[in-house]
């Protein structure tokens, strides 16, 4: 099925443009209730626009019948002119999110909104789903740094190592992680401060709690970036992908989950 589509773009509460993709299918699809449609929010420093999954996950929905939106934050991708990234913090993307969901029916048409987030986006979604008793949505979460104190100080190692060539396994750096106090962590990412502080010692795992039934959980086996044990809910919905990496898009790992996405998304 052919699908349109074209730029929009949100404004939040501060007067700021957010802008991403609309994905309109060319004719409704028998089956589907009308007004349904997926949000998609993307990763640290990424951008929904552009990326092959999204896209992927964009014409499969289409397929049937469903609108999509790839959104980018404030800083990213098509919003890149629109603000400064490095002054978010989970809660400011959470209220963009917010903001851009109110404005949805009009703008799109879209009145039953599910949430597609990757990496650090599964925050947003989380604290969305935990600070809205309106929120009643299904969430995909693909690859989600959810225990956000522990990654912090992951990623400080994992970098390092990184440039010694000298990785080690991730469960022995997440064990080397969680010595590094709050102080070191908040200065080592200098510029994405106000980040830091706001999730030097949060673990976002638990708030999923109450909501287990609206989310399906995808990550990669070989998720070195969000190591799959940093997640520590029992989900009801999970697809391990064993070869797939933290973008879940190689050409040999999106049919092993984009199919079951969409139906989970369209059900």
């Amino acid at each position: 099925m052919d699908f349109l589509k074209r730029e929009i773009g949100f404004k939040n509460r501060h007067g700021e443009t957010l802008r991403g993709i609309l994905n309109s299918p060319a004719t409704a699809m028998r089956g589907i209730p009308s007004g349904y449609g997926s949000i998609m929010l993307h990763g640290f420093k990424r951008n929904s626009t552009n990326e092959k999954k999204f896209m992927s996950l964009a014409e499969s929905l289409s397929q049937k019948g469903v609108p999509s939106v790839q959104l980018d934050y404030l800083g990213c991708g098509k919003s890149v002119s629109e603000g400064d990234f490095t002054l978010m913090t989970v809660e400011k993307l959470r209220q963009d999110v917010e903001d851009v969901l109110c404005q949805l029916p009009k703008a799109t048409g879209i009145t039953k909104p599910t949430l597609v987030t990757h990496s650090l986006s599964g925050c947003v979604a989380v604290q969305s789903l935990e600070v809205s008793n309106d929120l009643n949505t299904r969430v995909l979460l693909l690859a989600p740094a959810l225990n956000q104190q522990l990654l912090l100080r992951y990623w400080m190692i994992k970098g390092k190592r990184d440039k010694l060539k000298n990785l080690l396994e991730p469960e022995r750096l997440l064990q080397e992680a969680s010595q590094i106090s709050s102080g070191e962590v908040i200065r080592h990412y200098g510029k994405f401060s106000h980040y830091a502080r706001e999730n030097v010692g949060r673990d976002y795992n638990p708030l999923l709690k109450g909501h287990i039934n609206q989310v399906l959980h995808i990550h990669g086996g070989n998720d070195f970036s969000v190591p799959l044990s940093s997640v520590s809910v029992d989900f009801n919905h999970q697809i391990i992908v064993p070869d797939g990496d933290h973008d879940l898009e190689a050409s040999s790992v999106l049919p092993l989950w984009i199919d079951a996405a969409t139906d989970f998304l369209t059900e």
